[in-house]
């Protein structure tokens, strides 16, 4: 029992470690620029207004720094930003935890390509089903998160029309390719 507890830890650990790196890579603002131009419809993200793009670095600013200044969003806008800013700190927080675990206890230790096959196939599962029903995935994963509801905002407001709901479903869509090709590419070593 204490070994298959140890084994779904270790898996557990690694999906942990995939979400961290993919989120990672979608905080780059050229990637968040990109997506941005696909739901805007646009060819490039050289088309981006510069206001837009300066939108996106006073976000950025405040999730991942918690600066208190922004020149583009309103209070409430700011406040949920800074919402988002503390569960990044936590959830970075345990993604270190997670990688000196990893390390420590389980760097010689490899997963049996079974073991990987369900988490990709649990995860691609929950991956079809959130996109399809991505609209009540996002208010749901929202209502969770951020029980006071500042996260609500009308569509006119800049957070909004920076971030519109078609983006998060682009960066939540790549998001869960990236993990499961990080599992995928973890499969193809295991025993």
């Amino acid at each position: 029992m204490q070994n298959r507890f140890f084994t779904i830890f270790h898996l557990f650990l690694r999906i942990y470690a995939s979400y961290i790196l993919a989120i990672s890579l979608l905080l780059l603002p050229p990637m968040i620029w990109i997506n941005q131009s696909i739901s805007f419809g646009l060819s490039s993200p050289l088309f981006l207004s510069s206001k837009l793009k300066q939108n996106v670095l006073d976000a950025l600013n405040i999730v991942l720094f918690g600066s208190n200044k922004s020149t583009h969003f309103i209070q409430s806008e700011v406040s949920h930003l800074h919402d988002v800013h503390v569960l990044f700190v936590f959830f970075y927080l345990l993604g270190l935890i997670n990688l000196l675990l990893l390390y420590l206890f389980f760097r010689k230790k490899r997963l049996k390509k079974s073991k990987y096959l369900g988490a990709l196939s649990g995860i691609a599962l929950v991956s079809v089903f959130s996109m399809v029903f991505f609209q009540v995935f996002f208010d749901t994963f929202h209502n969770l998160l951020f029980p006071q509801g500042n996260f609500a905002f009308p569509f006119d407001s800049i957070l909004i029309q920076t971030f519109p709901p078609s983006f998060w479903f682009l960066q939540f869509l790549e998001m869960q390719l990236a993990v499961l090709i990080s599992l995928w590419f973890q499969f193809r070593g295991a025993d």
